[in-house]
């Protein structure tokens, strides 16, 4: 049985203790303009009330994302910025057309601490591998 869960590093989750895994099955169709389609962003800090150097102690694990069309409001249409102490596994793009079309570029795919099963198309075009940022590096 699948399970969506929606993760937002500023709310209830975040009363989880130590490294306590989340994730599950995500579906999303996308049928209007959003401003990021695909996000995961375990980086986010509201009001600057964080410490960057401590990164986050939820691990996602096991998430998907399949079949997304639509335009997105600027040019980040796929963001996956996991925890550099914990970073995300078992994280699948599948079939995923995303349009931009303004003045700042295309679209772009960007992937941190993670490394994504690509499964069919992918536009933007994918990342190819993860970025790993070193704890208390930035």
């Amino acid at each position: 049985m699948s399970q969506l869960y929606w993760l937002e590093p500023w709310g209830p989750i975040v009363m989880l203790s130590g490294s306590t895994p989340a994730g599950g099955e995500l579906f999303i169709h996308v049928t209007k303009v959003v401003s990021n389609p695909i996000l995961i962003d375990q980086e986010y800090c509201p009001w600057n009330q964080c410490n960057k150097n401590k990164p986050s102690t939820i691990k996602l694990v096991d998430i998907t994302f399949r079949n997304i069309r639509g335009t997105s409001g600027n040019k980040d249409a796929v963001k996956l910025l996991c925890s550099k102490g914990h970073p995300c596994e078992n994280v699948e793009i599948g079939d995923i057309n995303i349009e931009y079309t303004g003045p700042d570029g295309p679209p772009t795919f960007e992937c941190t601490n993670v490394t994504p099963k690509l499964v069919g198309a992918q536009n933007p075009k994918a990342c190819v591998g993860p970025v790993v940022k070193a704890p208390g590096k930035e």
